[in-house]
């Protein structure tokens, strides 16, 4: 599958706050928006809980959502919405591979999805600047002369490039598999 930073992708997050304590915890994980589409039943099954956010033996579960999003979005993402205490990144992950009898390959594949989406990079366009020195001028110290060429790449905006791509095999076949 091909992305540019137009593709719809969904995020799937499990939030889960103690009722006494307060303590919080969070997890996300990211799939291709066309296997959400395929997989939108049984997801609606997902249950995630969180043990001792209330103490010893307590057991809190999650709320789970799921929001489309561009990977433009994720690419301009700067911060974590949530300030969580406890990280549940991979109970959320093992409890959806279970929900959708993912076999080990596909959750591998599955996870490197995920974890591919989050570790893009932000592609900033930029513009090569070049002139020449009018007089001579000081740049830190240095008497830089007159005609002297002066050229650097300046970062225009933090801007996706339009023709960005990126490129992951998500191959999993055995959607609707049953135990």
């Amino acid at each position: 599958m091909k992305f540019n930073k137009d593709s719809k992708i969904v995020k799937v997050s499990a939030y889960a706050e103690g009722y006494y304590s307060g303590a919080t915890a969070y997890g996300e994980l990211y799939i291709p928006h066309e296997f959400y589409e395929e997989n939108k039943e049984k997801l609606s099954n997902l249950e995630v809980y969180v043990g001792e956010l209330d103490g010893k033996h307590s057991e809190v579960e999650c709320d789970i959502e799921f929001e489309e999003i561009t990977v433009l979005d994720i690419l301009e993402m700067t911060n974590d919405p949530y300030n969580q205490d406890r990280n549940i990144d991979e109970k959320l992950f093992y409890r959806f591979c279970d929900t959708l009898c993912l076999s080990d390959e596909e959750s591998d594949i599955n996870n490197d999805f995920s974890n591919g989406i989050l570790s893009l990079e932000k592609v900033f366009t930029t513009e090569e600047i070049k002139f020449n020195l009018s007089k001579d001028t000081v740049i830190d110290n240095v008497l830089v002369p007159k005609g002297t060429l002066i050229h650097f790449t300046k970062d225009t905006g933090n801007k996706v490039l339009d023709d960005w791509v990126w490129e992951f095999n998500f191959n999993i076949r055995n959607f609707y598999q049953t135990i």
